[in-house]
């Protein structure tokens, strides 16, 4: 989650209109962000973090800027490291082992895509059809079950269907309000990036109460709101278009 909010952060500073022009610290930031999300083979930063961040590199025209000379011996650099480091990295034959498992379709697209949550035998599919059975209004409370690796499940387990329709408000409010900015400015797009980013982190990962995390992202988010404000009262007073 932490190098996925960098992949943000990074986007903000150096990518679209009025951002700071990226130079070769820049990058090697942007290598060491990517390189520290690659070594724990980390999901909701493979198939989110990463695709998000892609995205609005590209619609931010991150081609034409990537292309500058300053950016040329960092992404060397970078592909001469990769290329020493995959063959002996730990990592490389279990990311390339999950990939394979998802191609191959043996323990079902769903199981392989959520390590294993859910699908036919997912780990929190027993916790969440108990408690929609037994206690659908108020849940079982904390420690009933020993791991609920999931923010959707998990709210719904411990408090019932109120914290879990609250939690599903909070992420609505946030994406409408992403994506009502993201056409007029920065802010607005990384909002709705981050919004999106919840959304779907939240089925691997309680990504707004994970411990140490979500520090890092609800300031983030908090600091893009008071940017937000700071320009809707600026255009008010004819400050600025």
């Amino acid at each position: 989650v932490a190098y996925s909010l960098g992949l943000f952060a990074w986007a903000y500073l150096y990518l679209g209109e009025g951002s700071a022009k990226p130079y070769a610290l820049a990058h090697l930031s942007l290598a060491l962000i990517v390189l520290g999300g690659l070594l724990p083979v980390s999901k909701a930063f493979l198939l989110g973090g990463v695709p998000l961040f892609l995205v609005y590199w590209l619609a931010s025209g991150g081609l034409g800027k990537a292309a500058g000379i300053r950016a040329w011996p960092v992404l060397a650099t970078a592909v001469v490291v990769i290329t020493m480091v995959v063959p002996s990295w730990p990592g490389t034959d279990f990311l390339v082992g999950q990939f394979q498992e998802v191609v191959s379709g043996d323990s079902g697209l769903v199981s392989s895509l959520s390590a294993g949550r859910f699908g036919d035998s997912g780990v929190v599919s027993d916790p969440f059809g108990q408690t929609a059975a037994e206690a659908p209004l108020t849940g079982f409370g904390l420690g009933m079950f020993r791991l609920l690796d999931s923010a959707y499940y998990m709210y719904f387990v411990h408090g019932g269907t109120v914290p879990l329709f609250g939690y599903v408000v909070l992420l609505g409010w946030l994406v409408v309000n992403g994506l009502q900015h993201a056409g007029s400015s920065r802010e607005g797009r990384i909002l709705a990036l981050l919004a999106v980013y919840m959304v779907g982190a939240g089925l691997g990962a309680p990504v707004a109460s994970v411990v140490r995390a979500s520090t890092v992202l609800w300031v983030m988010a908090s600091l893009l709101f008071i940017a937000l404000a700071g320009r809707r009262r600026d255009r008010m007073y004819g400050l600025r278009p």
